[in-house]
């Protein structure tokens, strides 16, 4: 299993260099355009099948944006939001799950140094 199996869509609020980040490291990275509503970002993750990366809470809304209806919703809760460590807490987490199927239907609330996972099946 390659790196790129992963398809990643990140927020705009992630920068720059977190993104060039993970291309580097060999994954396929797509950034929203700027602007780009909540509405908007949520359906372009659906239809390309992207597992989305934000800082942005409102994405951990569980009842505005059901996890079981993504492929993945990645929060990052990491204040400060140095980007060192935003950089190896996405490393960290796509060495442990490592495919597509490993984040379907979850939201993931990632911190510097652990995780916690949200899924509807686990209930």
């Amino acid at each position: 299993m390659s790196l790129t199996d992963l398809n990643i869509l990140c927020d705009e609020n992630l920068p720059k260099i977190v993104t060039v980040a993970l291309h580097d490291a060999g994954y396929q990275v797509k950034k929203v355009v700027p602007g780009a509503s909540d509405t908007v970002i949520a359906t372009k993750a659906k239809q390309e099948k992207c597992i989305l990366v934000t800082f942005d809470s409102d994405f951990a809304n569980i009842l505005v944006y059901p996890p079981q209806k993504f492929y993945g919703i990645v929060h990052i809760n990491i204040h400060p939001q140095l980007y060192e460590t935003v950089i190896a807490a996405l490393k960290n987490l796509f060495a442990i799950f490592r495919k597509p199927a490993d984040f379907k239907g979850k939201l993931i609330i990632l911190e510097a140094t652990t995780f916690r996972i949200w899924d509807n099946k686990m209930k």
